[in-house]
C-alpha cells in the first residue's frame, strides 16, 4: 500500500493509508479531510476504520477508499477473509452520507 500511496502523492493526489501499524496522527488527518483517497485493510475498515468512514468531514472529501487484497476475493471466494463479507455494511454508510453532499455513488471494483 505504501508504494501506491507514494505514487499518488507524487502526482499531487491527497492519499494515505491506515493499517494496524499506522500512527494515530494519520487517523486524525483522515478525520480532518486531509485525504481524498485512503487505503486500508478489510480488517481495519470493518473494525476501527468504521469510525473514520462515519466522519462527515472524511466522507465529504472522499474520492476513493481502496481495500487492500480485494482482488483475492475473486480467486478465493467467501472463504478468503471474513472481514471482506462485512465491507458492504461500511459501503452503505458511505453511500448515505455521500449522497447527502453531492450524489456520488460508491462502487465496488476488484482489480489485481
Amino acid at each position: 500500500m505504501k508504494d501506491q500511496v507514494q505514487s499518488l502523492k507524487d502526482h499531487g493526489i491527497r492519499a494515505g493509508h491506515i493499517d494496524s501499524d499506522s500512527a494515530i496522527d494519520i487517523k486524525e488527518m483522515a478525520h480532518t479531510g486531509a485525504y481524498s483517497i485512503l487505503f486500508m485493510s478489510p480488517e481495519m475498515l470493518v473494525g476501527k476504520g468504521k469510525e473514520i468512514v462515519r466522519n462527515d468531514v472524511f466522507k465529504k472529501n472522499l474520492v476513493g477508499l481502496i481495500i487492500d487484497e480485494a482482488h483475492c476475493v475473486v480467486k478465493w471466494g467467501k472463504s478468503f477473509r471474513d472481514s471482506f463479507l462485512q465491507i458492504r455494511e461500511v459501503r452503505s454508510i458511505i453511500i448515505v452520507i455521500k449522497n447527502k453532499y453531492h450524489g456520488t455513488n460508491c462502487n465496488s471494483n476488484f482489480t489485481t
